[in-house]
C-alpha cells in the first residue's frame, strides 16, 4: 500500500471527521459516540461501504435549515432493533430515502418516521419493511399526510392483518380520505371505531381482551363465584410451547390464548373462547383437578397420581370426560357446543395414540360404545372430584380398559385445544385453601357413608332425566352450582354501574300440598269473575259513522233527514257495525317472598295476603283473556338473588299454577333492582302492545351490603323501572307499608305506585286497581 493511496479505515476516519464537523455543536457528541460504536462493531466502514456512503450521505445533509434534529433521531432510530436493516443495503436505502423526503415535506414528519423507525414500528423482518415502504409510496403520492397516518398506525395494523387484509384496509381509507381528509387520516391512524370495526371484519379474529368481560360473566354465572380471564402469555412461555398448550385453569385463574383466528370468520373463533369458557367451569363444577391446580402441593396431576405415564393419562382423560358430560347434562344449550370443539379436535389432529384413542370414545357421549368404556362410564360418572376419579385408577373395570387401548403407558396424552393442561407447572399467588383440598380428599368417605341417599343427594344431578324430568334438566346435588343471570347495580354516588354485579337465579317451585287457601277465597273469587265478566262485554264495541254497515244508528239517521233539508247531499255516516276491541297485553305480577312477608296482619301473615291476592288476580286475567305469569324473589346478597317462577305466560292457569303460588314462603332479603330487571328480560322478548310489571312489596329494598344511611338500593330500583321503560314496560308498585313518600316517588317516578292502607283489603283492591292500568 503507497503513500498515495490512503486505507479504506482512513478514508471512512476523514469521512467521519467532515460529517461530525458538518453538524450542530450541541449534537456532536451524541453523533461521534454513535457512530464509533456503529464502526467498532461492524456495521459501518470495511465491508459495509455502499451502506457506509449512504450513512455519511444523510449526515450530509445537516447543512439543510433545522435538519440536525432529523440526524439525531437518525443516529437514535439504530438500535438493536434497526441494526440489522445496515445489512441489506437496498432496504436501508429505501427506508433512508423515504424519510428523508417526509423531512422534506415537513420537519417533522422526518423526526417522527426516524422515531418510529427505532421504536421497530415498521416491522421485524424484511418482509414487512418493504411492504410499509410500498404502500407509503403509494400514499405519500396521494396525500403526504394520509401516508404518515398511515405510517403511525401500520405497527398495529401488521400485528392483525396479512398483506391482503391491509391492501383492503388502504382502499377502505383512501376512500373515506376522499369524503373527509380528516376522518380519512384517522381511519388510517386507528383511532376510528370504525377502524376497529373493520380490522375485526378484515381479520376474523377474535381477541381475548374484546371477550374477557363476557367469558368472566359467564364464568361467575355457571360457577357462582368470581374467576379471572387472563392473558396465556403471562405464563411460562417455554413450556407452554413446548407442551401446545392453549388453556391453562388454575383454582380461580383461567388463561386464554391473547387472541385466536382459526377459522377465516370472526363468529366460529368466538365460539372457541365460549367453548374453552364453558368447559373450564364444568371442570371447576365438578371439582376436578383445575379446582386444586396451583396449590403447592398440586402444581401438576402428577402430584396426584405419580409419574405413571399410565396413571397420568388415565386421570386426565376421566376427568375431560366426566366434565364435558357435567356440561353436557347440566347446561343443555352448550351441547352442540360441546360436540363441535371435540369434532373439530378430531378432523384437525386424529387420534393416533392409546390415549387419544380412549379420549374421544369415552368423551364423544355416542351411545353405542364396547362394554369396557360403558361400564367405565357408569362407573366414572358416579366420582365427584379428582380425588375420587383418582381413586378409581386401579380397580377392577379399569381392566379392560388397560386391555382394550395397548400402548396407554407409552405414549403421554397430548393437549387439547380447549381442554386445560393439567400437565402445566403452575402456581398461584392465591392458592387453594387447604380446607378446600382436605374436604376434596375426604370426599370419597362422605359419599361411602350416604350411599343410601347417594340418588337423593350427588346422583341425581347426574341421572334426573331418567326419572322424568321432561325439560331434560337436572336436579341440583349439594353444592353443585347452577346457571345464573347476571346483572349490573347502578351505583348514584358514583354515576355509573357496577358491572356484572348480581347473580339471580331461576327456580321452579313445587305445588303445595296444603291447599286450604283456595277453599278459604272461592267466595272471592266468584264475586271477582262476576266483576270481570261484567267489563268483558265492554271489549265489544260498535264501530259508528260508517258510510255503510249492519245496521243503522237511529239518531244519526235522524241528524241526517235533518241535514237533507239543508244541503242537498249530506254525509251518509249513519251506518255502523260490530268491532271487537282486542287488548294486546302482557303482565308480570312480581310478588315479594322475602323473610318481612312473614309477619303477622290480623289472623295472617303478610304473604298469604300477597298468595290470596294474586290467585284473586290470576282468575280475573284468564277470564279477560290476558296473557300473565306470576312470579316471586327473594334472595341472601348480590350474588344469591332468587327469582322464583310459579306461572309462565305460555301456561295455562290451573290448579298447578294455582298450587304453586301457594307454595310460596317467606325467605331472606329483599333485593329489587335484580327482580326488577330480570322481570324487563322476561317481557322484553314477548310482543305486545302493552307490557306491564305489577310489583308487590313492602317498598323497603334490604340486603347485605346496602347502607342503611344512604339511598343507594332506592336509586338502584329506579334505575331499573328507567331500564325497563326504555324496553316499552311500564312498571308499578303496590306497597304494603307505609313508607315515606319521598322514597316512593325516588324509586317509581311519575307517581307509579300505591301504598295499600289495609292490607286485609288487597284481594279486592288488586282488581280494580289492574282495570284502571289497563283499560
Amino acid at each position: 500500500m503507497t503513500e498515495a493511496e490512503p486505507s479504506a479505515g482512513t478514508q471512512l476516519a476523514r469521512q467521519h471527521v467532515f460529517s461530525v464537523q458538518s453538524v450542530c455543536w450541541g449534537y456532536r457528541s451524541v453523533f461521534q459516540e454513535t457512530i464509533e460504536q456503529l464502526v467498532e462493531s461492524g456495521q459501518l466502514g470495511a465491508g459495509r461501504e455502499r451502506v457506509t456512503r449512504r450513512f455519511f450521505d444523510l449526515l450530509r445533509t445537516s447543512d439543510q435549515r433545522g435538519f440536525d434534529h432529523v440526524l439525531k433521531e437518525i443516529i437514535r432510530s439504530l438500535n438493536a432493533q434497526t441494526t440489522w436493516m445496515l445489512e441489506i443495503p437496498q432496504l436501508f436505502f429505501v427506508v433512508t430515502e423515504i424519510g428523508h423526503e417526509f423531512a422534506k415535506e415537513r420537519l417533522h414528519y422526518g423526526m417522527d418516521y426516524f422515531r418510529l423507525l427505532g421504536q421497530g414500528a415498521f416491522g421485524d423482518t424484511p418482509t414487512k419493511v418493504r411492504n410499509l415502504m410500498t404502500w407509503l409510496r403509494r400514499l405519500r403520492a396521494q396525500d403526504p399526510d394520509l401516508a404518515f397516518a398511515f405510517l403511525r398506525g401500520y405497527r398495529r395494523l401488521c400485528d392483525r392483518l396479512t398483506p391482503r387484509e391491509i391492501e383492503r384496509y388502504i382502499e377502505q381509507g383512501v376512500t373515506i380520505f376522499g369524503r373527509n381528509p380528516r376522518r380519512g387520516c384517522d381511519f388510517m391512524q386507528g383511532l376510528l371505531k370504525s377502524a376497529e370495526h373493520t380490522i375485526e371484519f378484515l381479520s376474523a379474529e377474535c381477541r381475548l381482551e374484546d371477550i374477557k368481560s363476557s367469558l368472566e360473566s359467564l364464568l361467575r354465572a355457571l360457577v357462582g363465584y368470581e374467576v379471572e380471564v387472563a392473558d396465556l402469555g403471562q405464563l411460562d412461555s417455554d413450556f407452554l410451547i413446548e407442551r401446545g398448550s392453549n388453556v391453562v385453569c388454575m383454582y380461580r385463574w383461567l388463561y386464554l390464548p391473547s387472541r385466536i383466528r382459526a377459522f377465516e370468520e370472526a363468529p366460529p373463533n368466538r365460539l372457541i373462547y365460549m367453548l374453552m369458557g364453558v368447559v373450564a367451569a364444568g371442570m371447576l363444577a365438578e371439582d376436578s383437578f383445575p379446582r386444586i391446580h396451583g396449590h403447592p402441593e398440586y402444581r401438576t396431576c402428577r402430584d396426584v397420581v405419580g409419574e405413571d405415564i399410565a396413571s397420568v393419562n388415565l386421570l386426565q382423560i376421566f376427568e375431560y370426560a366426566r366434565a364435558l358430560r357435567t356440561v353436557r347434562r347440566k347446561w343443555p344449550g352448550a351441547r352442540r357446543l360441546v360436540d363441535w370443539g371435540l369434532d373439530l379436535d378430531f378432523r384437525n389432529h386424529p387420534p393416533t395414540t392409546a390415549a387419544e384413542r380412549l379420549f374421544f370414545d369415552l368423551a364423544s357421549g355416542v351411545e353405542n360404545v364396547s362394554p369396557a368404556i360403558r361400564q367405565a362410564q357408569e362407573n366414572l360418572y358416579a366420582c365427584h372430584s379428582v380425588f375420587e376419579t383418582a381413586q378409581q385408577l386401579d380397580a377392577d373395570w379399569c381392566a379392560p380398559l388397560r386391555n382394550a387401548y395397548p400402548g396407554l403407558a407409552e405414549t403421554p396424552l397430548r393437549t387439547f385445544a380447549f381442554l386445560p393442561d393439567f400437565l402445566y407447572p403452575g402456581e398461584v399467588d392465591a392458592p387453594p385453601p387447604d380446607a378446600l383440598v382436605a374436604d376434596l380428599r375426604d370426599a370419597s368417605k362422605r359419599q361411602k357413608k350416604d350411599t343410601g341417599d347417594a340418588e337423593k343427594d350427588d346422583k341425581s344431578r347426574q341421572d334426573a332425566t331418567s326419572q322424568g324430568d321432561q325439560a331434560g334438566e337436572e336436579k341440583e346435588g349439594e353444592g353443585a352450582p347452577t346457571a345464573a343471570f347476571v346483572y349490573d347495580e347502578w351505583c348514584q354516588q358514583e354515576n355509573d354501574y357496577y358491572r356484572d354485579y348480581c347473580l339471580l337465579r331461576e327456580r321452579r317451585p313445587e305445588e303445595a300440598s296444603d291447599r286450604s287457601l283456595l277453599n278459604e277465597i272461592d267466595d272471592e273469587v266468584r264475586k271477582v269473575r262476576r266483576v270481570f265478566e261484567r267489563l268483558k262485554p265492554e271489549l265489544l264495541r260498535r264501530e259508528k259513522h260508517l258510510p255503510e254497515g249492519d245496521s243503522i244508528d237511529h239518531d244519526l239517521l235522524v241528524n241526517y233527514l235533518v241535514q237533507r233539508h239543508k244541503e242537498p247531499s249530506p254525509r251518509i255516516d249513519f251506518y255502523e257495525k260490530p268491532r271487537i276491541s282486542r287488548r294486546d297485553l302482557a303482565v308480570l305480577l312480581l310478588l315479594d317472598v322475602s323473610g318481612s312477608t312473614g309477619e303477622d296482619l290480623v289472623q295472617r301473615k303478610v304473604l298469604d295476603v300477597e298468595k290470596h291476592a294474586a290467585v284473586i288476580l290470576g282468575e280475573a286475567l284468564n277470564l279477560l283473556g290476558d296473557r300473565f305469569s306470576i312470579c316471586g324473589f327473594s334472595g341472601s346478597g348480590r350474588k344469591n338473588c332468587e327469582y322464583f317462577i310459579y306461572k309462565e305466560l305460555a301456561e295455562d292457569w290451573d290448579g298447578s299454577a294455582r298450587a304453586k303460588i301457594l307454595s310460596a314462603r317467606p325467605l331472606s332479603s329483599t333485593r329489587i333492582g335484580p327482580a326488577l330487571r330480570h322481570s324487563g328480560y322476561r317481557l322484553s322478548d314477548v310482543d305486545a302492545k302493552q307490557r306491564l310489571i305489577l310489583l308487590i312489596t313492602d317498598g323497603r329494598p334490604l340486603d347485605t351490603n346496602y347502607d342503611p344511611g344512604t339511598r343507594y338500593a332506592q336509586y338502584d330500583v329506579r334505575k331499573a323501572c328507567e331500564e325497563n321503560q326504555a324496553l316499552g314496560i311500564a312498571t308499578f308498585c303496590i306497597s304494603t307499608l307505609e313508607n315515606p313518600i319521598a322514597d316512593m316517588e325516588l324509586m317509581f317516578p311519575g307517581g307509579r305506585y300505591c301504598v295499600a292502607s289495609d292490607l286485609s283489603a288487597l284481594p279486592r283492591a288488586l282488581p280494580k286497581l289492574y282495570t284502571r292500568l289497563t283499560f
